[in-house]
C-alpha cells in the first residue's frame, strides 16, 4: 500500500499527521536520480509549515532532518520491521 503526494495539506500529508511516531515506513522521494524508496521512522509532523521530522532507523538514529510534503513523491508503510525481511 503506498501514499502518493499530493499538494500541501492534503493526502501524504493528511498521512502524516495521523501516524504515530516512531513508525517505520519507505519513503519515496521525488528526484528522477534517486527513485528507490529509502527506509525511514517518523519523527512528528509540522503542523504550520506542512513538513514532517524522520530519522533513520537503528542503534543511535544519528540524523534527523526535515522534509518538505510536497517535495515527497509517496510513501509506503511498514506494519513492523519484520515487513523488510
Amino acid at each position: 500500500m503506498s501514499v502518493q503526494c499530493c499538494s500541501c495539506g492534503s493526502c501524504l500529508c493528511d498521512w502524516f499527521q495521523t501516524t504515530q511516531a516512531g513508525t517505520n515506513f519507505l519513503l519515496i522521494p521525488k528526484a528522477q536520480s534517486n527513485p528507490y524508496p529509502i527506509l525511514f521512522t517518523f519523527v512528528s509532523y509540522c503542523v504550520d509549515s506542512c513538513c514532517v521530522t524522520l530519522e533513520f532507523p537503528g542503534p543511535g538514529r544519528p540524523a534527523i532532518f526535515i522534509v518538505d510534503c510536497s517535495k515527497l513523491a509517496g510513501v509506503i508503510p511498514l506494519a513492523t520491521p519484520a515487513d523488510l525481511a
